[in-house]
């Protein structure tokens, strides 16, 4: 049969021409409908990030509003995205929700804050003032009384107009922990930036400080050991997370046996450390097992224990912290307060949230550090609230007040 055959019987066919009709119609509404485009790599990266973040955190419950805010704010421009470099900075901005140094990542960029400063600063009247400063670590003399002092500019740039440039999506900036922490944050700076702190003394004299010419102490040993009138003192120079420190201290101990108390100086622990070397240590205080700490994870609570260990040191003993007290030194500090073994002397310490753990980022080759466990004082407080009873007011950077202060307990007993 020929086309112009065919086409004839197609046109006065009326049969041939319906099922024509319905096989077009059933071709047409049957075709795969283009989809939208796929989930884009940063997306599901993202999407991990919180999944894991709902999952094991354990102050979900707690920072909720921040955690909602972060899903919708952060993942709107996840796409802008293109380099490793950007992803860091992404990333530690949105950590930065959190007003917590605990959880951060484990890399950097010459962008990312520094982690802390040699100075401690606190929020008063809406104003800045210069509570604390690592004067016990400081290799700079200071020739002015930082102490009281008010903060006016940070490089030049009014400070509270620094808390306000402050880059955040869901930081509630009323909040007054929320801007102690930002001020913080500010004076440590970004790592390829200037700290000129422009100052109001106590004397009312206005001067610069350049942060930048403060060096602190290189501490090779783990630990120092001074007799004092036949007072033992003993410091950890940010060793806890050494393991040789263990037996450093088993030594140092053995030696002290015949000193009328024990002075163990945490001030220098911003590092925090592990278990496995906080535990033996304290293990050279007690006679019999004992909690020292609450734990609770997404699964329990439990109270963790130590055992006693080699020869005990039964004398009095004293615990200087600071600000400058972190995380596990935090632990041993609340430990033995609550077992009731030593007088814990000093300030606020750094207040890190809780036991962390490591998780990584799902299309990258660095991760972020997280609070999986909350961590409490054996009266139920929780780790980050403790202030010791025997607080020290650092008035001038002239003396050592920390030692002071407990020199002047052990004689009065």
């Amino acid at each position: 049969m020929s086309t112009a055959q065919s086409l004839s019987d197609f046109i006065i066919n009326p049969d041939l021409r319906n099922t024509f009709i319905l096989l077009a119609l059933f071709i047409s509404c049957c075709k795969p409908v283009a989809h939208k485009q796929d989930i884009s790599d940063n997306e599901k990266e993202f999407d991990h990030f919180i999944s894991n973040l709902e999952r094991v955190f354990i102050y979900n419950t707690d920072k909720q509003d921040i955690i909602d805010c972060i899903k919708i704010k952060y993942r709107e421009n996840v796409d802008t995205i293109k380099r490793s470099y950007d992803k860091v900075l992404y990333y530690e901005s949105l950590l930065n929700e959190f007003h917590d140094s605990h959880i951060s990542l484990n890399t950097n960029t010459d962008q990312s804050y520094r982690l802390r400063s040699p100075i401690y600063a606190i929020v008063k009247d809406n104003r800045f003032y210069i509570k604390n400063v690592f004067s016990s670590e400081l290799e700079t003399k200071l020739t002015e009384n930082l102490i009281g002092a008010e903060i006016l500019r940070f490089n030049e740039v009014v400070f509270d107009d620094m808390i306000a440039k402050f880059s955040s999506k869901c930081l509630n900036k009323d909040n007054l922990i929320v801007v102690e922490w930002l001020a913080n944050k500010i004076v440590a700076g970004k790592r390829n930036e200037p700290r000129m702190l422009t100052i109001k003394l106590k004397t009312g004299d206005i001067l610069t400080l350049d942060m930048d010419t403060i060096r602190l102490k290189e501490n090779v040993a783990n630990l120092k050991v001074d007799i004092i009138e036949n007072i033992a003192y003993v410091r950890i120079n940010n060793s806890l997370g050494n393991s040789d420190l263990v037996n450093e201290f088993d030594m140092a101990i053995d030696e002290l046996q015949n000193t009328h108390a024990l002075i163990l100086d945490l001030r220098n622990t911003p590092n925090g450390g592990n278990t496995d070397v906080a535990e033996p240590i304290m293990g050279r205080f007690i006679t019999e097992t004992k909690g020292y700490q609450i734990c609770e994870n997404k699964e329990k609570r439990y109270t963790k224990e130590i055992r006693p260990r080699k020869k005990l040191y039964a004398k009095p003993l004293y615990v200087l912290v600071g600000r400058w007290t972190g995380s596990m030194g935090e632990g041993i500090a609340i430990g033995f307060d609550g077992m009731k073994r030593a007088t814990i002397i000093g300030t606020e310490m750094s207040r890190l949230a809780g036991g962390i753990h490591t998780i990584s980022l799902l299309n990258s080759d660095f991760g972020y550090q997280i609070p999986v466990e909350k961590m409490y004082h054996l009266n139920g407080q929780l780790r980050e609230t403790f202030v010791p009873q025997e607080y020290v007011n650092q008035l001038n950077l002239d003396k050592d007040y920390f030692i002071e202060h407990a020199l002047q307990i052990i004689k009065s007993k």
